[in-house]
């Protein structure tokens, strides 16, 4: 099979899989909003994005009381196409068993948040959205009367695969660090970087 071949297949196939996915998916996500759902404007400066807080002490199956005062939060960046609803569960049980709070969120026409045409992977519009989510974070502790489970001083970025890679890009920017000093840690698993080998 030739490259040009194979390219016309897999175009193929990510169209089919394009088209197979419903197109009332964003209709349909209020069904899955919570009291701890935030709404807030993305990395475009104009489309609505949705996270939801996990607090530490809020899962009943979580013994974690020898965890006394505020927490720090991690903050979730799912791999390609993914949204906040797949497989991440075990993660944010295993971060409140630890004693931390965790907020994951939708990229821009994905899942809960809007944005249209749906389903539309671009790195560089995930990156703009995680800086939003830190930024957005940043500012409702400090103002926030209601998040006392919260440290202000204490965010970390935790990114998987695509996700992963938009960790360590965002981490590498001196201005998001300069503006950014509250964000002390970063956990990129497999991540997606440049070129192959390097992931």
């Amino acid at each position: 099979m030739n490259l040009s071949a194979f390219f016309v297949i897999a175009v193929a196939i990510v169209v089919a899989l394009t088209i197979s996915i419903s197109p009332e998916e964003p209709f349909q996500r209020l069904e899955s909003v919570s009291k701890n759902t935030v709404e807030y404007i993305g990395g475009d400066g104009k489309t609505t994005l949705r996270g939801n807080w996990h607090y530490m002490h809020s899962n009943a199956s979580v013994e974690n009381e020898e965890y006394e005062g505020p927490g720090p939060v991690i903050v979730m960046a799912h791999g390609f196409g993914l949204t906040q609803t797949h497989g991440l569960h075990n993660y944010i049980t295993a971060f409140q068993k630890a004693g931390m709070n965790v907020f994951t969120f939708d990229y821009a026409t994905f899942g809960q948040s809007d944005g249209v045409p749906r389903h539309q992977v671009c790195p560089k519009s995930h990156v703009a959205d995680l800086r939003s989510t830190v930024e957005m974070i940043t500012a409702r502790i400090h103002t926030s009367t209601t998040m006392e489970e919260v440290d202000p001083n204490r965010i970390g970025l935790w990114g998987t695969s695509l996700g992963g890679g938009h960790v360590l890009q965002l981490a590498s920017d001196p201005s998001f660090i300069r503006q950014h000093p509250s964000v002390r840690a970063i956990i990129s698993q497999v991540p997606h970087l440049t070129l192959g080998l390097q992931s």
